[in-house]
């Protein structure tokens, strides 16, 4: 009987022995699957936070690009209206040029009426005299 009890002994022994095995087996390996779900938890956090910061990058470049063709387009518009703005002028100082040659030559036409009146009064007077 001894020999069967130590012989059970024994295999209890194993057994408890392979079984804390197992049991540090599993632990090793849900620590080493808790490190795995670490790292891709941070990786996944990282990309996401990278992939953010592209976002934000892209979004500042289309509001810089937006606001690039805002200031051009009232740039232009100012341009556009300083040549309007030099055009009006030119066109006015043409008027006016045309105005006072046309009233040069209202007062040439007047003068050249009057000489001719004055002819003829001359021209009648003469001819009443005579």
């Amino acid at each position: 009987k001894d020999r069967l009890y130590d012989e059970m002994g024994r295999r209890q022994r194993a057994l408890h022995a392979c079984v804390d095995k197992l049991r540090a087996e599993r632990e090793v390996r849900d620590q080493k699957l808790a490190v795995a779900r670490e790292l891709r938890d941070a990786l996944q956090a990282e990309q996401e936070a990278e992939r953010q910061a592209i976002e934000r990058e892209a979004q500042r470049r289309a509001k810089d690009a937006i606001l690039q063709y805002r200031a051009e387009q009232f740039r232009a518009e100012a341009e556009r209206k300083l040549v309007e703005a030099a055009a009006r002028k030119e066109r006015e100082r043409v008027q006016r040029e045309q105005a006072k040659k046309g009233a040069e030559r209202a007062r040439y036409r007047e003068g050249v009426r009057e000489a001719q009146r004055s002819e003829k009064e001359q021209a009648l007077e003469r001819l009443a005299k005579a």
